[in-house]
């Protein structure tokens, strides 16, 4: 850092007052005025992260609510529904059903000839094994 001193005796008098140099201790100055601002940023935003939390709270609270109305009309709606309605409702679930069930024999099917298959090749090779152990003659296919 240059000194006054030396300014003096380098240039004019009148030109060493014009120039504005720092004074001592101005960096802890603004240290200070830097932490003083980073607090008042702090308090700000405590005060909106609380804002923010209560708006969040109602908010909240009026989706239950909502919620719960919903569920309400839902409910006197389908204690209100005709008959008829629920005649339909359960005819289609029927059908449903029976698709359902139509799909899980045929898997069923499947998955009995897949056993059997696999029972089949398993017998086989069992007897092939126990053919090579004993010494028997292959077995011819009819």
């Amino acid at each position: 850092m240059i000194s006054r001193d030396f300014l003096r005796s380098v240039v004019s008098w009148e030109i060493v007052a014009r120039i504005r140099l720092p004074r001592p201790g101005w960096r802890e100055a603004a240290r200070r005025a830097t932490g003083e601002r980073i607090e008042q940023a702090g308090a700000v935003l405590t005060n909106v992260r609380r804002q923010t939390e209560a708006e969040n709270e109602i908010l909240n609270r009026q989706r239950a609510e909502a919620a719960a109305a919903a569920e309400r009309r839902r409910s006197t709606s389908s204690d209100s529904a005709p008959p008829g309605a629920e005649r339909e409702d359960v005819t289609s679930r029927l059908a449903r059903i029976t698709r359902r069930l139509a799909k899980a024999q045929l898997a069923s099917k499947s998955c009995a000839a897949s056993i059997a298959e696999i029972d089949r090749l398993a017998r086989a090779w069992t007897r092939k094994r126990r053919a090579k152990r004993i010494g028997l003659p292959k077995r011819r296919r009819v």
